[in-house]
């Protein structure tokens, strides 16, 4: 990927707010989504589609700024702000929010998009042909830093420390265990993720990192290894390829890409989108085996050299 100069990064505070006005003119547009990590990757597919369009002044409202440092997309990045979000607003900024499957807490579910879900963020904002993943940009020195990981297959143990943990995204730390086992004859394996992730015994546990350092850890590996969310929208973003659990909570086509390997099931329930509840014991996950995991990095290492593929949408 090519390096840009970056967005500009705003201070948090009302003068801080109107000084970037000053200095910056009014956004265009200024996109604002949910608060967690997968949010901001995939807001970086619609700002690249917005500047692909030829259009600037594009703001996003984020506390998560180090996931857009060096992205040429975006030209400046704000915290999240009720009241300076209001100021924007009332200078004449566009603000979006581009819900893609709303959440209805009470009953646990949310409602299940008709097409990709990028495309589902992209059409609140933009039509035509969309190209279906995020984007991530690292410097020279940020990849140097990680050739430690070059060819490596990174792992993530749980989903369950995500920002907003769902139980039906979670595969189960015994069979990712089981998968670390059988690859580790193979292959030199590193485990990525949140400090409060369960451990991987005989992987390099690198637990921890900072957001860009386990990106640029995903952009000299050769494969990553985990379930629906960041560290799967994290690997697309550098280009990385990755074999992702799925089960039956949400389809790939909904939210995958495809150059990953996606294992999903094709029971009768699913795509439920139900984020913790089951009537079925998870069936969807439990059917998938760790042997089904291996087979698929098999695959996947045998592509190594090859471009990653891209998927598109009309909107």
């Amino acid at each position: 990927m090519s390096q840009g100069s970056g967005p500009v990064m705003i201070r948090r505070g009302f003068a801080a707010a109107l000084g970037a006005l000053a200095r910056h003119g009014v956004p265009r547009v200024l996109l604002r989504f949910g608060r967690s990590p997968g949010d901001a990757m995939l807001c970086t597919a619609v700002l690249h589609e917005l500047r692909r369009r030829g259009k600037d002044r594009l703001w996003m409202e984020s506390d998560l700024s180090p996931l857009l440092r060096l992205n040429p997309d975006v030209d400046v990045v704000i915290p999240y702000g009720r009241r300076t979000r209001k100021l924007y607003r009332l200078a004449g900024a566009r603000t979006i929010f581009p819900e893609y499957a709303p959440h209805d807490q009470e009953a646990d579910f949310s409602t299940p998009p008709d097409s990709h879900i990028i495309s589902c963020m992209c059409r609140h904002v933009l039509s035509g042909p969309v190209r279906l993943r995020p984007y991530l940009y690292l410097s020279d020195e940020e990849r140097d830093a990680a050739g430690y990981a070059a060819g490596t297959v990174v792992m993530q143990s749980s989903a369950l420390s995500a920002a907003q943990p769902m139980a039906n995204k979670d595969w189960g730390v015994a069979r990712m265990q089981e998968v670390a086992r059988l690859l580790a004859p193979v292959h030199r394996l590193i485990q990525i993720g949140a400090p409060a992730d369960p451990p991987l015994h005989g992987v390099e546990d690198r637990r921890g990192l900072p957001l860009r350092d386990s990106a640029a850890v995903l952009a000299r590996a050769a494969c990553f290894v985990g379930m629906v969310g960041f560290g799967m929208h994290l690997a697309r973003a550098v280009e990385c390829r990755a074999v992702i659990v799925y089960g039956g909570r949400e389809a790939p086509w909904q939210s995958g890409y495809t150059a990953n390997e996606n294992l999903d099931s094709a029971v009768s329930c699913a795509p439920c989108w139900q984020w913790n509840r089951c009537d079925h014991h998870r069936r969807c996950l439990t059917e998938i085996l760790p042997r089904d995991v291996t087979q698929a990095v098999a695959r996947q290492m045998a592509r190594t050299g090859e471009p990653l593929p891209v998927a598109s949408e009309t909107i």
